[in-house]
């Protein structure tokens, strides 16, 4: 029996030399604003290998109105932090960073915060460092780190969620961090956004929308740099309608890889399956359109067969427009096709030049039949 209660010892103050919770290390009670921040200086020294303690900050922060619940993890090796990272279970998250304070570890909270109040909790033990008398004598100032302060480490906010997170008031307020996706690193460059859709319309409705910068130039053919991308995917695996703000600033509707085009519409809803839409005025310095159908100077060829006057009249009564000109009903109905009015009066033009000559010289005939007549 003694031999049993004997091991029992043994282990439970193998157990507690393993692990033990700290608590109350440091108690920060500020009254006012904060000058440079919040320093807390540790007596954990600054050696390879001596500790990795898991330190819990938990309070609030009452000026900006944030419960406080941050856990700080950290390892030293190779005379720096490695594996530093924190976690924050409150609203609270300034930045945090670690350095070596004349041998010693020091944390410095930028955070000037009215009226902070917080608790220092420490699990550790099991390493050279992580004993009682290095958890005794923390204290919190209101200071930078000193000058000559090394292996200055800035600590990254790692928060990771399984199955739903709920947003109560509806928001993501990234105000310092970036929201990333590195689920594919060799597509996207820093920032991917998807929406679902909440319904199921068959394999060719939209299902997923994403906003992408994207680097591996699947829409836009650039790979030297990332482009914007909104799109769309469907079920069956294409594409619609890939949106694209290239890095020269060139916005795009792309029609790679298979993607169903849309069209642009301004003030409009309906582009009638017009490429360009516009509901309203537009101001242009200079416009191009470049035609497939041929321009008519083919009026000037020899075998082109001039409409005589007589005929230009009776189609003039008959349909009350010039030839090759829309009526004012089909205007109304369909608008002006300024490629084709801009044919159009070339040909007018060109026609009316060869029926201009052809006078002239018909205007010169009869002058000549006068000039006889007056002779005799």
């Amino acid at each position: 029996m003694k031999r049993i209660v004997a091991c029992c010892m043994v282990l439970l103050v193998s157990l507690t030399l393993k692990a033990q919770l700290y608590t109350d290390v440091v108690n920060y009670k500020a009254t006012g604003t904060p000058v440079y921040g919040v320093k807390i200086k540790t007596n954990f020294p600054f050696v390879n290998g001596s500790q990795m303690p898991s330190i819990h900050f938990q309070g609030y922060s009452y000026g900006s109105s944030e419960p406080i619940d941050l856990t700080l993890v950290y390892y030293v090796w190779d005379n720096t932090f490695i594996h530093q990272c924190l976690s924050s279970a409150g609203a609270y998250t300034p930045p945090m960073k670690l350095a070596n304070e004349n041998g010693k570890v020091s944390i410095f909270i930028d955070s000037k915060s009215y009226f902070q109040r917080f608790n220092v909790h420490v699990d550790a033990g099991g390493l050279a460092g992580e004993n009682a008398s290095n958890l005794a004598g923390w204290t919190a100032v209101d200071s930078n780190l000193i000058s000559s302060a090394s292996a200055v480490t800035q600590v990254a906010y790692v928060n990771r969620f399984s199955g739903t997170v709920y947003l109560p008031n509806g928001k993501v307020d990234s105000a310092s961090t970036r929201i990333e996706s590195d689920g594919d690193a060799v597509s996207y460059a820093n920032m991917m956004l998807g929406v679902k859709t909440t319904t199921s319309l068959g394999t060719t409705a939209p299902m997923l929308y994403n906003l992408s910068l994207r680097k591996d130039g699947l829409f836009s053919g650039n790979t030297t740099a990332p482009t914007l991308e909104l799109y769309a995917l469907r079920k069956n695996g294409t594409f619609i309608a890939p949106f694209l703000v290239m890095p020269d600033g060139t916005v795009v509707l792309a029609g790679a890889q298979n993607a169903v085009n849309g069209n642009v519409g301004i003030g409009v809803r309906d582009t009638k399956g017009y490429k360009l839409a516009v509901g309203g005025n537009m101001i242009a310095e200079k416009v191009v359109v470049k035609l497939q159908a041929s321009w008519p100077d083919y009026v000037f060829a020899p075998h082109y067969k001039l409409p005589t006057l007589k005929e230009l009249e009776a189609y003039l009564e008959r349909e009350k427009h010039l030839p090759g000109f829309a009526s004012a009903k089909e205007v109304e109905e369909n608008g002006v096709d300024l490629a084709a009015t801009a044919k159009a009066l070339t040909k007018q033009v060109e026609e009316l030049t060869l029926y201009i000559i052809q006078q002239q010289k018909e205007l010169e005939t009869l002058k000549e039949l006068v000039k006889k007549s007056a002779c005799n």
